[in-house]
């Protein structure tokens, strides 16, 4: 392939990965109504019942097979027209405009970035992700 064709075809690919979001905001049923992307009749509520956590911990598994990026585990994904740079949760539209109070728990200290050692499906049977990822948040406060 010459360098003119290699430029005019990484170009196409450019055009069409940044179209698929544009495509997943328009055709998804779930995702964008989810994450607040998109107006619609809960959205408040589910913003309230985020910011309404006592924590909220977020793993991301470093031996996962099964997630693209990696880094979506933690609200993070690939930047538009990529799919080797990364945008991480803080530098997300998401977060910024704190669309799911993301940004009020990190903030307030009750968000929390955390790794394992184990796959997608592991998690369960993994005691270490458990006893140093989840149990220190497991606490029972009386009113």
């Amino acid at each position: 392939m010459l360098e003119h064709e290699k430029a005019v075809l990484i170009n196409c690919i450019r055009v069409i990965l940044k179209n698929v979001r544009t495509i997943d905001l328009e055709k998804c049923s779930f995702f964008p109504y989810i994450n607040n992307e998109v107006d619609h009749d809960w959205a408040e509520t589910f913003k309230s019942n985020i910011i309404n956590l006592h924590h909220m911990i977020l793993v991301k598994a470093y031996n996962d097979d099964i997630i693209k990026s990696l880094e979506s585990c933690h609200f993070g994904f690939y930047k538009i027209g990529s799919y080797s740079e990364i945008e991480y949760l803080t530098e997300s539209k998401l977060y910024r405009e704190n669309w799911l109070g993301l940004r009020t728990l990190d903030e307030s200290g009750r968000l929390h970035l955390k790794f394992a050692n184990c796959t997608h499906v592991g998690f369960q049977k993994d005691e270490e992700n458990f006893v140093e990822n989840t149990l220190p948040f497991l606490t029972y406060e009386f009113d």
